[in-house]
């Protein structure tokens, strides 16, 4: 893998992550009954907190409970598979790959194909929370043509 595919895989890993807990602090703050408490709880650092929350307000809304609880577990396991790639990231231009260091007895190295699937995985959970926006009465953006 070339340094700039590693580069830009990464990339877009950390955006769509980003843009997916954009919509879900956004749903919090839309979906909590409490301003002030909602917005607490979008500024706590722990994704996975902040997931479970999210989840027990889509409950609330009525979801079929086997859907929401897909969509959180597929949300945290893309939290965690973030965090391998933004904290450890390591740019060898001979071997570019990710080392995830947190675990020293069971340290990973993450390549193209990983990264190309963890990507998917996180595309996968932007579309999977999208199509929950209709079922709580958030309208979903048209795409725009080019």
């Amino acid at each position: 893998m070339s340094l700039e595919r590693f580069r830009s895989l990464i990339g877009e890993i950390i955006s769509t992550c980003g843009l997916l807990e954009s919509i879900v602090n956004g749903l919090i703050n839309t979906l909590g009954r409490d301003p002030i408490l909602a917005g607490k709880i979008v500024r706590l650092p722990s994704w996975s907190f902040r997931i479970d929350v999210f989840c027990q307000l889509l409950e609330r809304a009525e979801l079929p409970p086997d859907e929401v609880k897909s969509l959180c577990e597929h949300l945290k396991r893309v939290g965690r598979e973030r965090n391998d790639v933004a904290h450890n990231p390591i740019a060898d231009p001979d071997n570019p790959h990710i080392l995830v260091l947190r675990d020293v007895s069971n340290m990973k190295e993450l390549h193209e194909t990983d990264l190309e699937k963890q990507l998917e995985r996180t595309h996968a959970a932007l579309t999977e929370l999208k199509r929950f926006l209709p079922k709580i009465g958030v309208p979903v953006p048209k795409r725009n043509p080019q």
